[in-house]
């Protein structure tokens, strides 16, 4: 691997074509001047990448609309951030964890020696989930994103949600009863 390339394992966060660039192991700094000489497979792999964060971004949508929907694959609001609204679909107004990355290429079998060689350098904290999830289930991942995602510190109580807030809202966005949502919240709850 290019010693270029290993500069980019200090980045926690990458934009799509940056993601391209370095699976296909080329340095994204040199991509952006010659896009037109993309090599072969540069256009599959883009899309590929762009038709998987489109059906995050659709399901996404559909839970802000109180439709609960589990998320497929590996991306997920934990490892994704960025604006999207509905009339805006813009496929490249965001950034993605390497981490969850690694995991897609990983996923979709394809050999990427950059990614390959990815270890402790960056975070792999993403949260797994079952191919199989149930309504309560992805209730618990929709509160764990919203009361402890970038806003949340482990070191500081002051960042913590209080139970009744959460219960509460659980209740009020899922129409749940008090003992599921309270059963919920208490798997969301840090150890």
């Amino acid at each position: 691997m290019e010693n270029g390339l290993k500069l980019w394992k200090v980045r926690e966060w990458l934009e799509p074509l940056e993601a391209v660039c370095l699976i296909l192991g080329i340095d994204a700094n040199v991509m952006r001047v010659d896009v037109e000489e993309a090599p072969v497979g540069f256009g599959a792999v883009l899309v590929e990448l762009q038709l998987s964060l489109l059906r995050y971004q659709d399901i996404k949508l559909e839970n802000e609309r109180g439709n609960i929907e589990p998320y497929e694959e590996i991306f997920t609001p934990y490892n994704i951030s960025g604006f999207f609204d509905e009339k805006s679909l813009d496929p490249y107004n965001f950034v993605i964890r390497q981490s969850a990355i690694k995991a897609w290429v990983y996923a979709k079998g394809i050999e990427s020696e950059y990614f390959s060689s990815l270890d402790n350098h960056v975070k792999t904290d993403v949260i797994a989930r079952p191919e199989y999830q149930t309504k309560l289930m992805a209730i618990m991942y929709a509160t764990i994103e919203r009361y402890y995602g970038e806003n949340y510190d482990p070191n500081d109580s002051d960042t913590a949600p209080k139970q009744t807030d959460v219960i509460g809202w659980i209740r009020k966005k899922y129409s749940l009863s008090e003992a599921k949502a309270k059963a919920v919240e208490k798997m969301t709850r840090p150890d």
